[in-house]
């Protein structure tokens, strides 16, 4: 039950007016020191301006304050009354139940019965017993000039690894420490340094054995682990424990690519990596070696780092694995015909439906092809970057043509008129009647709209029936200063157009379901699609083919994607469309570092 005790503020900063004229009296000392100091070392004016007024401040007068009241309880022998709360507990615990349906009582037995109140209670004992574990023994004590060299260092592991890859010097024959990862038991010891060879492991001589026998020693041992190590060069290990303690910010990128160091032939030590998949935001702690960075996962609670391939070491890895992207399968030109069904000479022109409801969707242009085929895709550094409601981020919804985006996007923008909005396309068709230039279309001349497509205004375009039509960079830019959230549907290769700092578009992948369910769901909701201005029922190869061109969508532009939602049933995909859009509106993203610098 809880108990509320009357407790003085502050009362544990307000000492008496002589230890507070003494407090004052040590910080004039140190003040006028100063100068002194100053003079004998040769220091800096702004160094010593900086250490007057750090010693003047509030903080540092509190701290001393804090320094003297606990000096005064160092004379006072503070112990447990009694090493027997557990014992107490349960008899406490055991009256309690004698005593039913009462509140009170209810309500002390249930939190008597809290796992953490029995764990505080264990906890209390095992301190005033001074039971504590891991036990650490004496060192041996070794008087051998012949051993003066060696060190002897201790490491509480527990059930984690080292934190240290080994490797062979074959040139002194020995083993020796490659690297110390972050945050691990060699780190935090302080004591293990790159380059340091290793002589005993508990006792066990590792001199002339394989580094993957001394791992695999290492991982049977849990507590204190005792190493007996030659030192490496003093100098250098003073160089690596400046790098060590005195480290750069660390940086944050997103990975574009899936790993598992399990997979990874050429990888120093498995046991080592960090696996990732595509998407996920990994701390970098270090680049010393630029080709093993050290890293942890965002948000991860083990503080331990694990090596992943540097840049460059990737780069050289997707080099080599180039033959798999120029497979015929996966080429542009194939591609984009799978995609769209129509390729032009220069163009791509897709045919436009007659309905005028589609036909401010159903743009697919192409830009820049090689593009695609030359990128190389590893690692994009990102930041935080927190919402601004004045300025939200469109939503684009890309996926194979027949996958739905259409209609996803007519639901969500019905949903809040007020909310959404859609872009209003250029073309340079004559106008209709009952149309106005603004809200239908933009009307321009073929001549200008050929100048702005030169100028790379627009984000896609493409010509049908002689007419051009397309979507402007300056179109979208105008319904984000409005406030309002703008949906696109454009073609995957728009992606590289879109995602710019001023844009900063939040990516949805609309993928299909499986063959099974998505025949299922088509025929349910008597789903159509226009071929030659004619709406048809799909065919069983166009919904083969359509999970095709999402799965080559995938592998050629699954790093562009922020999100991925299947598109089975077409009531709950709008319900995770819709949660999806209101989290970007609301919670943090990490996005391209220079998109939130902008």
């Amino acid at each position: 039950m809880p108990v509320t005790l009357p407790l003085k503020p502050w009362g544990f900063f307000h000492p008496d007016e002589k230890r507070d004229h003494q407090e004052r009296i040590d910080i004039q000392n140190l003040v006028a020191s100063l100068a002194e100091l100053q003079h004998r070392l040769s220091a800096k004016d702004e160094d010593v301006s900086f250490l007057r007024h750090f010693l003047r401040s509030k903080d540092i007068q509190l701290l001393l304050r804090v320094f003297n009241k606990v000096s005064s309880y160092a004379s006072l022998q503070l112990g447990a009354s009694s090493d027997s709360a557990v014992s107490t507990g349960v008899s406490v615990y055991n009256t309690l139940r004698k005593h039913k349906h009462k509140p009170h009582v209810d309500e002390l037995r249930e939190i008597m019965a809290k796992p953490h109140f029995q764990a505080l209670l264990y906890t209390h004992d095992k301190v005033a017993c001074r039971d504590y574990e891991p036990k650490l023994f004496s060192l041996p004590h070794e008087v051998n000039e012949a051993e003066e060299a060696v060190k002897v260092v201790r490491i509480i592991k527990n059930e984690e690894p080292l934190g240290a890859t080994i490797q062979r010097n074959e040139k002194k024959q020995s083993l020796e420490i490659a690297r110390i990862l972050r945050g691990g038991a060699a780190d935090r010891s302080g004591l293990v340094h790159v380059g340091d060879e290793i002589c005993e492991v508990n006792g066990t001589n590792v001199q002339g054995c394989d580094p993957k026998e001394v791992v695999q020693l290492l991982a049977k041992f849990s507590g204190p682990v005792t190493l007996k190590l030659f030192p490496a060069d003093n100098n250098k290990g003073i160089m690596r424990e400046s790098k060590t303690y005195f480290r750069t910010p660390q940086i944050r990128l997103r990975a574009l690519f899936d790993y598992d160091p399990f997979d990874d032939p050429i990888i120093p030590c498995p046991e080592a990596g960090l696996s990732f998949q595509k998407g996920d935001v990994l701390q970098i702690v270090s680049q010393e070696d630029p080709l093993w960075w050290q890293a942890r996962k965002e948000g991860d609670s083990n503080l331990r780092a694990g090596l992943i391939p540097g840049k460059q070491l990737q780069e050289r890895k997707e080099i080599l694995g180039r033959p798999l992207l120029s497979d015929p399968r996966y080429s542009d030109a194939s591609f984009h015909k799978n995609s769209t069904g129509h390729l032009s000479p220069c163009r791509i022109s897709p045919q436009i439906p007659k309905s005028k409801k589609l036909k401010k969707t159903m743009y697919h242009v192409t830009q820049n092809q090689v593009y695609d085929s030359e990128e190389i895709i590893t690692y994009e550094e990102v930041q935080l970057y927190y919402p601004k409601p004045e300025f939200p981020r469109p939503i684009v919804l890309v996926g194979p043509h027949g996958v739905g985006r259409n209609e996803l996007k007519r639901r969500l923008m019905s949903s809040n008129t007020d909310k959404f909005q859609e872009v209003v396309p250029y073309t340079t068709r004559l106008k209709k009647p009952h149309e106005l230039d603004g809200r239908d279309y933009h009307f321009v001349s073929r001549d200008e709209m050929e100048k702005g497509i030169l100028l790379n205004r627009f984000v896609e375009y493409g010509e049908y029936k002689g007419n051009l039509y397309g979507s402007s960079i300056d179109s979208i830019k105008c319904v984000i200063n409005s406030g309002k959230v703008c949906v696109l549907t454009p073609h995957t290769q728009a992606l590289k157009f879109l995602r710019t700092a001023d844009i900063k578009p939040y990516v949805i992948f609309i993928a299909p379901p499986s063959f099974e369910v998505l025949k299922n769901t088509r025929i349910e909701k008597n789903a159509r699609h226009t071929v030659n201005d004619v709406p048809q029922p799909f065919t069983d190869e166009e919904l083969q083919k359509m999970i095709t061109t999402a799965k080559k969508m995938s592998i050629r532009y699954g790093h562009f994607f922020d999100k991925i939602i299947v598109n089975g049933q077409i009531e709950q995909a709008i319900k995770d469309l819709a949660h999806v859009v209101e989290l970007v509106g609301k919670e943090p993203q990490y996005l391209p570092a220079n998109w939130v610098q902008y």
